[in-house]
């Protein structure tokens, strides 16, 4: 997705649970702090002490779990202009929480993009919604080109092939 002159990439994802929404985020955001990144967090439930314990059993620096800890996970209703106005880096915005809530973090933050107050031009937003409260992943899927699971990021049609057909399912 383009708006003005940010690109700004729009990742869908569901977990199960916390544990293993934070299992799905840990090796991408050590990938992306690797790369200079930043990450920040909109959640709807905490998920510290699941980071915390899961930083503990993987083989990463001291500094890397560091990094990761700091992050915030913490539940938050919304996200701050200082969290996301870095200049010339990359951000990854994780969102997760329901249909709802995210739709609501989403308008909000896109509003921020198109008035130019955010002064980098690269956004992903990673949405990731709790799988107990989706009644149609067509719905969702219908939004995102990038799907986020345990093993990264993918097109959609590598997960869901039959999403051009609308016959999507959750397995």
């Amino acid at each position: 997705m383009k708006l003005q002159d940010e690109d700004v990439s729009l990742i869908c994802g569901l977990y199960a649970s916390k544990w293993h929404l934070a299992t799905m985020l840990i090796p991408l955001i050590s990938k992306k702090i690797e790369e200079g990144e930043i990450i920040t967090t909109i959640l709807e439930e905490t998920i510290e002490d699941e980071i915390k314990q899961l930083l503990q059993k993987i083989n990463i620096t001291k500094e890397e779990k560091t990094k990761i800890q700091n992050i915030g996970w913490v539940k938050s209703e919304k996200i701050s202009e200082e969290q996301i106005n870095v200049k010339d880096k990359k951000i990854n915005v994780i969102i997760t929480g329901n249909k709802e809530n995210i739709d609501k973090n989403n308008k909000n933050l896109l509003k921020l993009l198109n008035k130019n107050i955010i002064k980098n031009k690269y956004v992903n937003i990673i949405n990731l919604y709790e799988i107990e409260q989706i009644n149609d992943i067509n719905e969702i899927l219908k939004k995102y080109d990038y799907i986020i699971n345990t093993s990264g990021i993918h097109p959609k049609e590598e997960i869901y092939p039959n999403e051009s057909n609308k016959e999507a399912k959750i397995s």
